[in-house]
């Protein structure tokens, strides 16, 4: 929910105001294309993982893969908004000279929360050992 909804405004601002410099706008647009496909893979995933707890298994590896890319997605889209928006970007909701309102802040915090509950190497290491089965 979140991620689409701050992708999609991105999108729009970019259209409607443009990036500064021709390379930066084409850097977006690459980066832009790469988080539009991560979100259809990821949109991908969350089914294929209901799909199984549906059929009653316990998708165990798909959920630690998925919160990985998941949360490398959100970091990702917040990168590239911190790029295109600069330190503006950072101003909290209800600041009169906010982009998007004030969302970014809200999903730069979001970005790093979303990391404290399970660090990448926590996870990668967990897809390591119960995947792969690979020892410690």
């Amino acid at each position: 929910g979140g991620t689409v909804r701050l992708f999609e405004r991105v999108v729009k601002h970019v259209k409607q105001n443009g990036c500064m410099g021709s390379r930066q706008r084409a850097q977006a647009r690459q980066v832009l294309a790469e988080i539009a496909i991560d979100i259809e893979v990821s949109r991908l995933m969350t089914y294929r993982i209901a799909w199984m707890r549906d059929s009653g298994r316990f998708p165990k590896y798909e959920v630690y893969v998925h919160k990985l890319f998941q949360a490398e997605l959100d970091q990702k889209l917040a990168g590239l908004s911190t790029e295109i928006f600069g330190l503006l970007g950072q101003l909290d909701l209800g600041a009169s000279s906010a982009p998007l309102r004030g969302i970014m802040a809200m999903s730069l915090r979001t970005s790093l929360i979303q990391i404290l509950p399970g660090s990448h190497e926590i996870l990668r290491t967990a897809i390591a050992q119960k995947e792969l089965h690979l020892p410690e």
